[in-house]
């Protein structure tokens, strides 16, 4: 996977205009003016600087990385400590305007 930068290319925002930070308060306002609202999954920092790029207004971390990238049989599997100290790290790493959130397994 390139980590060379899109921006500029067909479909992809330039850089040159800064984001603002993504807030609830700002997504409501999104929501209200009837304005899509974007999501992807990323468990690693090479995908998450793509999805950044793509000017992508949330990075979700979700609990099927136990199944995606640590190879368990199902999402009960993972740990906490696998999910806040081993994953979500590589994906925080950056400082960028996008809103970051993780899920956890329900039993």
């Amino acid at each position: 996977m390139s980590l060379t930068p899109i921006a500029g290319h067909p479909g992809f925002p330039d850089h040159n205009e800064p984001r603002h930070k993504i807030t609830t308060a700002s997504l409501r306002e999104q929501k209200l003016r009837h304005e899509p609202i974007t999501c992807l999954t990323a468990y690693d920092y090479a995908t998450a600087r793509i999805v950044d790029e793509a000017a992508i207004d949330m990075i979700l971390v979700g609990d099927s990385l136990a199944q995606t990238m640590l190879g368990y049989e199902n999402t009960l599997s993972v740990t906490m400590d696998e999910s806040c100290w081993r994953i979500c790290p590589t994906v925080l790493i950056r400082s960028t305007p996008t809103m970051r959130f993780a899920t956890l397994p329900a039993l």
